[in-house]
């Protein structure tokens, strides 16, 4: 691609821009050095453009094995792009609360450079250029990052439902630095649970406040948000203004094949009941754009529970309806119930199956986490098992450590079935979780257990290291290491020795441990004082009182690591 062309590591590819060069649209091809060949597309997280140092986003894949810098990016002539391919860009460990597509791509564009947009909770919206492989956050000018609902007219149109903030929106979603400004004159409800589009108008469901529809100020290219336009107006006939429950709108979808027709399914009380007369939650469908809205079925007047052929639950919280099959409308409802509607009977159909193929249970998680990623540990030795000498890097002859391990994706999530961790050292014994496979449940294990053992007989102080190996076909092998010296232990020399009947000396020295100081004492009494490393120790025995031979012990304890050594004195029967 020009001069200057280096490859800087293994996984780095850095380039200087020809001067001769347009800045604008240039390819990456390193295949005759390195391949940018990825064994799967879930590699392709690990991309990440930089200019000058910068990451950017303005990239695309132009196939597996080449990347295009795209016009827009801002090249000037001596910058410096690097592609690393060895590092991720993901969305942090935050719900994913909805998504947004680009509705309107380029019909040679590849799926792997669709425009996604992604809300979260508690971080705003994030964006990805390449299909959802790596994702940038785009917050500018939001005050509220609680996102519920995200739609985009285009891939620069965008707007973002939150929760306790409104609507906001932006005209310039695919700039460097999108601005996102505030858009609710006329909206009576701040919890905006869904929103819809038909390419024009854009429609507002709410938490307690019903349908909003907006129909001015759809387009435009606002570098600020002076003089923004947008009001919402309320629905003429909303899903109930008289039931407050009705009002809580949990999904609005457009038949795709005439705008004009609209439904919403809105949250009831779960009971048969019918309080005051008013049409309880359900589905309700409009036929003009959204400014009428009835129920389906409408209820007759007078009656005081929902009839037997309606929905089997009232509590409704998503719908689907396809192109191919525009006539029919998919219900789900709490209980455990997919419903197909047909909105002309109206007649409603469940269709949860039959055993051993039924819908048993809700889908759920436990935690929040649908997606798991690249393998993490982390080594922690706990406080409470430091032993003073030596500080963190040693461990006492004859004591041990304790250690907690995590093992988790990126973000701090479960790694996925079968993953198998083995936990090994090279010197002194472990016991606590040394092999772990992880099962095949929602909520996995990341934390667990180790005690490293230093039962070593050497003379001298081993460096040994406590290893992690996680061998994971999914979220990818990685290996942890930890190094502690283990403390020789203590030894007296002569280990053992003979005296007299009469009584006689037996002298020693003690090493090893800290080799600093030692309290030596004898079992007889007859002993008992400190002793510095290599210093040589007198044991005097006096005559043996017994009738028989009889034994001294001698025990050395070093009085930094609390390790103990012994020796023994063998004494001869009086003749």
């Amino acid at each position: 691609i020009g001069t200057d062309f280096t490859v800087s590591s293994d996984t780095t590819i850095s380039f200087h821009v020809p001067p001769a060069a347009g800045v604008d649209n240039i390819v990456v091809n390193a295949l005759s050095l390195e391949s940018l060949d990825f064994p799967s597309d879930q590699n392709r997280t690990k991309t990440m453009v930089r200019i000058n140092g910068i990451p950017t986003s303005r990239y695309r894949y132009v196939d597996s094995q080449n990347i295009q810098i795209l016009a827009g990016a801002g090249l000037q002539d001596g910058d410096v792009v690097t592609v690393d391919y060895d590092l991720g860009a993901f969305i942090p460990s935050f719900r994913v609360t909805s998504l947004a597509l680009d509705p309107d791509p380029s019909v040679s564009e590849p799926a792997d450079n669709r425009i996604l947009y992604a809300g979260t909770q508690g971080a705003g919206v994030f964006r990805s250029v390449n299909g959802g492989f790596s994702w940038a956050e785009i917050n500018n000018g939001l005050s509220n990052f609680n996102i519920l609902s995200l739609v985009a007219l285009d891939k620069d149109t965008v707007y973002a439902g939150t929760f306790g903030g409104g609507v906001f929106r932006t005209f310039n979603a695919t700039d460097t630095v999108p601005l996102w400004c505030p858009v609710n004159d006329g909206l009576a409800a701040s919890v905006v649970n869904t929103l819809a589009t038909d390419g024009t108008r854009v429609y507002a469901g709410t938490a307690l406040g019903g349908i909003f529809l907006l129909t001015d100020g759809t387009s435009g290219g606002a570098t600020d948000c002076t003089g923004v336009a947008a009001t919402w107006t309320a629905a003429t006939t909303n899903v109930n203004a008289s039931d407050v429950l009705n009002t809580f709108v949990t999904d609005i979808v457009i038949d795709p094949t005439d705008s004009t027709i609209l439904y919403a399914a809105t949250l009831g009380d779960g009971t048969r009941s019918i309080e005051g007369n008013a049409p309880e939650g359900g589905v309700f469908i409009s036929t003009d754009s959204g400014v009428t809205w009835t129920r389906i079925p409408t209820l007759p007047a007078g009656e005081l529970s929902l009839p037997p052929d309606d929905l089997p639950d009232n509590r409704v919280y998503s719908l689907g309806i396809s192109a191919a099959d525009p006539g029919t409308v998919y219900v789900g409802t709490a209980g455990r119930n997919v419903v197909r509607l047909d909105p002309t009977t109206p007649t409603f159909e469940v269709i949860n199956g039959t055993a051993p193929n039924a819908l048993t249970n809700n889908i759920f998680t436990t935690g929040t986490v649908l997606f798991s990623g690249h393998t993490q540990i982390t080594i922690i030795p706990l406080a409470d098992s430091f032993q003073g000498f030596g500080g963190f890097g040693s461990i006492f002859n004859q004591g041990s450590q304790n250690f907690i391990y995590t093992v988790t994706d990126q973000n701090g999530n479960p790694l996925t079935a079968g993953t198998l961790i083995r936990a090994e050292v090279s010197a002194g014994s472990l016991f606590g979780d040394t092999t772990v496979t992880i099962p095949d449940v929602q909520g996995g294990f990341t934390v667990f257990g180790l005690t490293w053992t230093n039962d070593t007989e050497e003379t001298k102080n081993i460096a040994a290291t406590l290893s992690i190996t996680v061998t994971s076909p999914e979220n990818g092998d990685a290996t942890a290491l930890i190094s502690r010296t283990l403390i020789k232990p203590v030894t007296i020399t002569p280990s053992s020795g003979e005296v007299p009947a009469d009584g006689g000396n037996f002298n020693f020295t003690v090493t090893g441990g800290s080799d600093t100081s030692y309290t030596v004492v004898s079992d007889d009494g007859s002993l008992n004082t400190v002793a510095f490393v290599g210093q040589t120790v007198t044991l005097t025995v006096g005559a043996n009182p017994l009738t028989e031979e009889r034994t001294i012990t001698i025990t050395a304890t070093d009085r930094i690591t609390g390790s103990q050594a012994f020796a023994t004195v063998t004494q001869a029967a009086p003749e």
